[in-house]
């Protein structure tokens, strides 16, 4: 082995070492331990929620007529759906990726109702959105049922195909699922992440490191990679809950990823420049509501004046949101996501940098 691997090995093996020292001191500190299952545990009851409280069950149908058809008045009357009428074939698709729990739509073509007194064999086209894939089957099953029982005769609804992908715009409810995926490494970074600075200085082991023949890049790798599992423990238990909902997961998991290195980033500057959470919390609520709101205010698409419409997408909670939108989609990609992480990873590169800084500081 050349001596410039023999020196990869090492400074890699450096790094590990300060990584499992950090993660296995963060499982025996209670401190530490009770903020991450806090954050898992409100995590798990806001995705477990709208699955556990299932309190009607009327069903939710979203119906482009063509023609008019008798069949609309007959849902219309039945107790067991809750009717959206669209005017066209684009709003009934617009609708139905916009809303809440499951719901099926359905395209009546023109000339329906004398196809049925002619005695032919009616078809309906249904649609489904990609969050909602699995239960397609159960909703096209239903409601041939229920047709039946409004018109006498069988009705086949095909849904084969038919899955429709909401805009990588965002809004509604995935807006706020975007949010989420964004808040969880955001408030680790900003309040877990520090701690492993903060336990070094109060131990009076950071001088230790800086003496030792760890150098301060590896310092600063090993500390990250200990970060990084917090994060990425974190957001494994989010990607179970909302599995559903993303249709690219090669993006959704490069989002995290360019996440996690951006709020590390800033976790390790703060542990580095404050002695205590106490001294850093009155710092960082400013700075957090200040890239907290803008991610909220745009992902759920509300108005904002033109100037900071146009500022919006400059910071990184929103570009970080934007990716995870788009994974969401059907319209992701590579190129369509790369700017906006260029954006995440440029405001992390400084914060590492500084780091380096602040440690060799320290070291002098």
């Amino acid at each position: 082995m050349s001596d410039t691997g023999a020196k990869l090995t090492a400074s890699i093996r450096i790094s590990l070492a300060i990584a499992t020292k950090d993660i296995t001191d963060a499982i025996k500190n209670r401190t530490i331990l009770s903020l991450l299952l806090a954050l898992v545990f409100t995590m798990l009851t806001a995705q477990a929620l709208p699955l556990l409280l299932k309190l009607s069950d009327v069903s939710q149908v979203i119906v482009f007529d063509a023609g008019d058809s008798q069949l609309v008045t007959e849902l219309d009357k039945s107790e067991q759906y809750r009717l959206i009428q669209a005017d066209s074939q684009q709003e009934m698709e617009e609708i139905l990726t916009t809303m809440s729990g499951e719901a099926l739509g359905l395209a009546v073509p023109a000339g329906f109702d004398e196809l049925l007194v002619a005695g032919g064999k009616p078809e309906l086209d249904g649609y489904v959105v990609w969050e909602n894939r699995s239960a397609a089957a159960g909703l096209k099953a239903d409601t041939e049922r229920h047709l039946q029982d409004l018109l006498g005769q069988p009705v086949l609804i095909h849904v084969e195909g038919n899955v429709l992908y909401p805009p990588p715009e965002g809004g509604g409810r995935l807006g706020m699922v975007a949010t989420v995926m964004v808040l969880i490494p955001m408030v680790i970074g900003a309040m877990l992440v520090p701690y492993l600075m903060f336990e070094e200085k109060q131990a009076h082991t950071i001088e230790v490191l800086l003496v030792s023949p760890a150098s301060i890049g590896q310092i600063v790798s090993g500390k990250a990679l200990a970060g990084l599992f917090y994060v990425v423990a974190a957001m494994a238990v989010v990607f179970i809950f909302t599995y559903s909902t993303i249709a690219y997961w090669g993006i959704a998991i490069l989002a995290a990823l360019c996440g996690a290195i951006l709020f590390i980033g800033v976790g390790l500057v703060l542990g580095s420049i404050f002695d205590s959470p106490q001294a850093m919390g009155l710092w960082v609520v400013l700075p957090f509501l200040l890239l907290l709101l803008p991610m909220v205010v745009d992902t759920v698409g509300a108005s904002v004046p033109e100037p900071l419409a146009a500022a919006f997408p400059w910071l990184p909670t929103v570009a970080l949101a934007k990716v995870f939108l788009l994974s969401f989609s059907g319209e992701a990609s590579l190129g369509r996501a790369l700017p906006h992480l260029v954006i995440v990873l440029a405001w992390a590169a400084p914060l590492y940098l500084v780091l380096l800084w602040l440690l060799g500081r320290s070291d002098r």
